[in-house]
């Protein structure tokens, strides 16, 4: 993978910050743009991703990604909104509490 897009680290911590609250996820696997891990859903799967924000030396970036299909999308709007809100206000939490973390 591409040596200069980091967040194994980060991937790791939110990976098990997110299993304490609860979140079933799967180990943090390489992406050409830095980790990605699958988060256990009744609703089509989501995953989050982690990696380096190039703009900063120092730098990461966490996002949330919904993969459903577009028929799922459609009908299951609620549910996914739902889950994705729940998945956000987790990591903002798990994020917030880490003195070594600067901003969010």
């Amino acid at each position: 993978m591409n040596p200069d897009l980091w967040g194994r680290r980060l991937a790791d911590f939110l990976r098990a910050g997110l299993i304490n609250e609860g979140f079933e996820v799967t180990e943090p696997i390489a992406e050409d743009w830095g980790w990605a891990m699958k988060i256990k859903s009744e609703t089509p799967y989501l995953w989050v991703g982690c990696g380096h924000y190039q703009e900063h030396a120092d730098g990461y970036l966490c996002f949330i990604e919904p993969n459903a299909p577009p028929a799922w999308r459609l009908f299951g709007k609620m549910k996914m909104t739902r889950r994705i809100a729940e998945l956000q206000r987790s990591v903002d939490r798990i994020l917030a509490e880490e003195a070594g973390i600067r901003a969010k």
